[in-house]
């Protein structure tokens, strides 16, 4: 479902549609202008307990409260006679006086929406994921976060989903999609659950493979344990909070000299956003190529791998991930949700140069695919 952006909002168009995404978004800002003197006056702690038992109570309740509230004040603002003729001369931005939501609600409407990704987890699974790894509390240090802050962003808590991220703004387009990634910040706590697999790494972790492109490397963990092996790595990923916490993260193990991180603009691509020619060459000389859970977010996934194949060099490996979602859209809509259906086999998209080979340690769903030609 989309949205359309706050200047487009019009009286006349609520109150003809009457849906509610576009009611909880008007709730939202207009309770942030009618109450913003009570919220400020509220401790931190309360506002704290309200958002955390709102969403122990449901979402989906939550969202049929606040939907039904809404709908009535519409309802009443389209009995008004002169709404329908005085709308073209109301500012684009007027909105609906709607009072007395608290923005906790608010806030709790935007949690997963069941796009394919992971949902919400236990603090039990945080904790025994975390007492496994050092990636959290590096990303603790990293955010400066307390205890409490932090495992409720890693357990994927209501609005702290990234799928409630992208319900919030709402992508329209393949670019706002890209831009979506680009600035999640919800996206660097999700893929710190991304660790580098053992099998995966010890079959790139060769000479012959060297050098190794991560593409879209989240929160760098493969970079760091190819690095940590000696093997020259180049990480890349659009996504700024995640690319930063991954150089944090190479730069405090002192593993700068191994590892290359490839931006998506640069005097090749006239400092234009690029997401393919920017870190691709496409002129044969990367060694092997990771693409981990990436690709199912990407329109036209199949132009990213032309570029891939392009950049490999005969005799080297992309080894890739991507759980594709199996539901399409209305064929008249682009598919802009978190994971994107594709009608097109990776085989196909690979191309007959290039022969899937087996790789029993890469472990389930992670492929190997190796350039004959």
């Amino acid at each position: 479902m989309l949205l359309p952006r706050p200047t487009r909002y019009t009286v006349l168009i609520l109150c003809n549609a009457l849906l509610l995404p576009y009611s909880y978004l008007l709730g939202c800002q207009s309770a942030q202008q009618a109450s913003s003197a009570e919220q400020q006056s509220k401790p931190s702690s309360a506002l704290r307990k309200v958002r955390t038992s709102s969403l122990e109570a449901g979402a989906a309740q939550q969202r049929d409260q606040v939907g039904s509230a809404l709908l009535s004040t519409l309802e009443a603002s389209s009995a008004e006679p002169s709404s329908s003729v005085a709308v073209n001369q109301q500012p684009s931005n007027a909105l609906p006086n709607v009072s007395g939501l608290d923005m906790d609600q608010c806030r709790g409407l935007f949690v997963t929406q069941g796009q394919g990704g992971v949902g919400e987890m236990s603090m039990e699974r945080i904790t025994s994921f975390c007492d496994s790894t050092t990636v959290c509390k590096e990303l603790q240090d990293f955010t400066g976060l307390s205890d409490d802050e932090f495992m409720e962003r890693m357990m994927r808590r209501g609005r702290f989903h990234f799928e409630g991220e992208h319900s919030f703004w709402n992508p329209e387009s393949a670019s706002e999609l890209a831009w979506y990634y680009a600035t999640s910040i919800d996206y660097l706590f999700a893929n710190a659950m991304h660790l580098a697999v053992n099998g995966v790494v010890e079959y790139i972790a060769k000479e012959e493979y060297e050098p190794v492109l991560d593409y879209s490397g989240g929160v760098g963990s493969y970079v760091l344990a190819l690095a940590q092996r000696g093997i020259h790595a180049n990480y890349f990923g659009i996504g700024m909070a995640e690319y930063h916490f991954a150089q944090y993260r190479i730069m405090k193990h002192g593993l700068e000299d191994l590892v290359n991180f490839t931006k998506p603009y640069s005097k090749k691509t006239g400092f234009l956003f690029d997401p393919i020619n920017g870190p691709l060459p496409q002129d044969g000389s990367f060694g092997s190529i990771l693409a981990m859970d990436v690709l199912e977010h990407i329109p036209n996934y199949h132009l990213v791998v032309h570029a891939m194949v392009k950049s490999l060099r005969v005799g080297g490996v992309i080894i890739e991930a991507t759980p594709f979602s199996k539901e399409p859209v209305a064929s008249d809509k682009e598919d802009i949700r978190v994971h994107l259906y594709t009608s097109l086999p990776m085989d196909e998209a690979m191309g007959p140069s290039m022969k899937r080979v087996g790789c029993k340690s890469c472990g389930r769903g992670n492929i190997v695919w190796k350039k004959t030609a």
